[in-house]
């Protein structure tokens, strides 16, 4: 099947699509015969009730296999625009592809991938990096913080938060990075809140030594009931320095 035809099926829009009721043994000819980016398409029409274990596990498999052969056999601007084109339509479609560990290992290649490709002008590496990072909580020793600081270079520090997340959970030494502090004050001075605004925190507590005068240099700065200070004070209170701010600010 070809690429755009796939990308026809996969359309979230489709709603007859959606209403078929394919036979779980067509899904597994599809993957008896290796034909991943076909079953992917298709394994969506199989009915609800019948999406058992076993519907789940050829899910797995395809994604996995596409990943994986597009990694292997791609490179360049064409290889990471396949995968743009098809990793977030089959993760909208389905988002337990997200807590597969196996998938996300295989896209955590394919993103180390993308990061070794960088450097043509033809695709913006960075975006890619992030709308393919979904989920990934491991890369390979160094990736995470390299990842970090393109993200932060050619989008916004905020953005690279995820990224020195877990450059941080591999490596502490992460905490010393100016990068870090950047995308912890970018992101606890903004209106986030959920999972970005748990990530800021958690890097504020575990890197609290390294990057507390970047911290409290951003309470000075913070006008009086600001997003930051409201989020930054109670980490802030019980540390020294910047008491006048503190007074003023954090109540």
């Amino acid at each position: 099947m070809r690429l755009a035809t796939i990308l026809l099926v996969l359309g979230l829009g489709s709603g007859h699509a959606l209403a078929d009721d394919v036979p779980m043994k067509e899904i597994q000819a599809l993957a008896s015969h290796s034909s991943w980016r076909e079953l992917l398409a298709t394994a969506i029409k199989v009915k609800p009730s019948a999406r058992d274990a076993d519907w789940r596990k050829l899910v797995v498999s395809a994604a996995v296999h596409v990943v994986n052969d597009n990694t292997e056999a791609s490179s360049g601007v064409s290889g990471t625009e396949d995968l743009l084109y098809v990793v977030p339509q089959v993760e909208a479609m389905y988002g337990f592809l997200r807590d597969d560990t196996g998938y996300l290992e295989a896209k955590a290649k394919a993103v180390q991938r993308v990061l070794g490709s960088c450097g043509g002008d033809q695709v913006d590496c960075a975006r890619a990096v992030v709308a393919l990072s979904s989920g990934i909580q491991h890369f390979s020793k160094g990736t995470a913080q390299r990842l970090a600081e393109l993200v932060d270079r050619d989008i916004g520090a905020a953005e690279a938060l995820h990224f020195w997340r877990v450059a941080i959970t591999e490596q502490r030494e992460a905490c010393k990075e100016p990068g870090a502090t950047r995308a912890v004050v970018s992101v606890l001075g903004s209106e986030a809140t959920g999972a970005p605004l748990d990530e800021a925190l958690n890097i504020a507590r575990t890197c609290i030594v390294q990057i507390e005068s970047g911290l409290l240099q951003g309470l000075i700065d913070a006008e009086d009931g600001s997003a930051y200070a409201r989020n930054a004070c109670p980490l802030l209170k019980s540390r020294p320095g910047a008491a006048t701010a503190k007074k003023k600010k954090c109540h």
